[in-house]
């Protein structure tokens, strides 16, 4: 055989085959040797048939069951059926059912569900499995379709591509067997023409006013008549018994002797001492002569104070005294003496005494001035 010039590779259905460069002409035409031809014609006819035999389903492994059902069996155009594939395996096998496309054959996909096979065989009107059926299967798996077809005719649901892998790691593509699905037409036999629109309802139009008034009627004399029932027989809540008045100026003075009696001054609580203090003589003013003594200046209570009778200058003069130190006190951050804590204190009293003997001597009771005045009005 002559040695053949420097080939050039060309690629042919996955083969690298070497064709001498002088036999491949310009244009992608066939080589001109014929035995060169004869082999490259016989690996791509060896090719195609090992891709035509790869995808047609093989054979079963011994063990494995595929069965397919369908409900309903007869169904109108446009319901909703349900495919159930049950397939049986040994343990240690693996079943992986492949999804099917939108549109398979005739048939429109909705759903699918992977699911027990129990309920799909439930669902299909197959049946629950025989008690031989679940001793010779370990494995069960299941999947459900949910499909429709809009013609008319039987048609036949194609099978399920299943791939079944032994403990080994060989798979095997197989499918599940189609089944055969009658649709009906919606129409009933024999009737093949259009039917008439149904005439529309007439809905009265008027609003029927007097049941309307009747009711509001009822419904108004119904309240009124409630309310005059509740508040007829309604319990008049009893009047609290009223508790007599506790006398200012003895609860003054009860706060008075409670205020001594705690020594502020002694524990260096000087000024909350005469704040105390000012608080129980301007509540005595109140009670005994009638003034005003809240938010008001000691200048200002004492005005109200002059021209009182029965209430000389002497007296007036102890009322100042106390309220001047009490203002000393608390806002010129004065500090009093023990001896003045003392005389503060009994002059408090002295106030308090003279408060007293007022209100004797101007009506012989324990009425106010205040009091007085609006009784002679």
């Amino acid at each position: 055989m002559k040695h053949l010039p420097q080939n050039r590779k060309a690629h042919c259905a996955g083969q690298w085959l070497r064709i001498p460069a002088r036999n491949r002409k310009a244009g992608g035409r066939a080589p001109e040797n014929p035995r060169v031809f004869s082999v490259l014609l016989w690996r791509s006819c060896l090719l195609l048939s090992v891709c035509f035999a790869a995808a047609q389903p093989q054979p079963l492994t011994a063990g494995v069951d595929i069965r397919t059902r369908v409900h309903p069996e007869t169904a109108a155009v446009g319901d909703l059926i349900r495919i159930g594939i049950e397939i049986t395996a040994p343990r240690g096998f693996g079943i992986e059912i492949m999804e099917p496309e939108g549109a398979t054959g005739d048939f429109h996909i909705f759903d699918f569900i992977p699911g027990p096979a129990g309920a799909d065989a439930e669902e299909s009107g197959g049946g629950v499995p025989s008690p031989d059926e679940r001793a010779e299967a370990s494995e069960r798996h299941a999947a459900r379709i949910v499909a429709a077809a809009y013609k008319t005719g039987t048609f036949t649901f194609p099978g399920v591509a299943v791939i079944v892998t032994d403990p080994g790691g060989r798979r095997t593509r197989t499918q599940s067997p189609p089944v055969d699905v009658e649709i009906r037409s919606v129409l009933a036999q024999g009737d093949t023409g259009l039917r008439d629109l149904k005439e529309q309802a007439d809905i009265p139009g008027e609003i029927p006013w007097l049941p309307l008034v009747l009711a509001a009627a009822t419904a108004a004399l119904l309240g009124a008549a409630t309310w005059y029932v509740r508040r007829k027989f309604r319990k008049t809540p009893s009047a609290a018994p009223s508790t007599p008045a506790e006398d200012p100026l003895l609860l003054a003075e009860s706060q008075l002797w409670d205020l001594i009696a705690r020594n502020l001054p002694e524990n260096g609580r000087t000024k909350e001492f005469y704040v105390l203090l000012s608080e129980i003589v301007k509540r005595i003013l109140e009670a005994a002569y009638g003034i005003a003594t809240a938010e008001r200046t000691t200048i200002e209570i004492m005005d109200s104070l002059r021209g009182r009778t029965g209430l000389g200058p002497q007296r007036q003069e102890t009322i100042r005294s106390v309220l001047l130190e009490c203002d000393l006190v608390k806002f010129a951050k004065y500090i009093p003496s023990k001896s003045e804590n003392d005389r503060a204190a009994e002059e408090a009293g002295r106030i308090l005494s003279q408060a007293r003997e007022y209100i004797k001597a101007a009506g012989g009771s324990d009425k106010t001035d205040m009091e007085i005045k609006e009784a002679e009005q």
